[in-house]
């Protein structure tokens, strides 16, 4: 994953719960209840390797709209027949989530 403030790598599925969980509080104070998405573009690079544009989009327990936030994957295909992330780029979720939390006066974290 690379984000301005962030690089790293989550391998297992266990770590991606795991760092969903340690923000499950922040989304709870914004008022998160689900998530969708949509796909803004797909783009076959190679005949294992995808590119897409995700738009995610956060809603409240009556189904409004929060915000939403754009990220580029970088997916492939392995050996095994799986689709995989390999890399993800948060475009702008950061500034999103920071613009959110303002307008509900919540401080985040630094």
């Amino acid at each position: 994953m690379v984000t301005d403030a962030f690089v790293g790598s989550i391998v297992t599925t266990a770590e991606m719960a795991k760092g969903l969980e340690q923000s499950y509080p922040l989304y709870q104070a914004l008022g998160l209840a689900s998530v969708d998405h949509t796909v803004l573009e797909h783009v076959d690079l190679t005949d294992r390797i995808t590119r897409l544009h995700v738009r995610w989009h956060f809603y409240d327990v009556e189904g409004n709209l929060l915000t939403d936030c754009d990220y580029e994957y970088l997916l492939r295909r392995d050996d095994d027949g799986q689709l995989r992330a390999y890399v993800a780029v948060a475009i702008d979720e950061m500034e999103r989530i920071a613009k959110l939390a303002a307008a509900k006066g919540i401080q985040l974290p630094s």
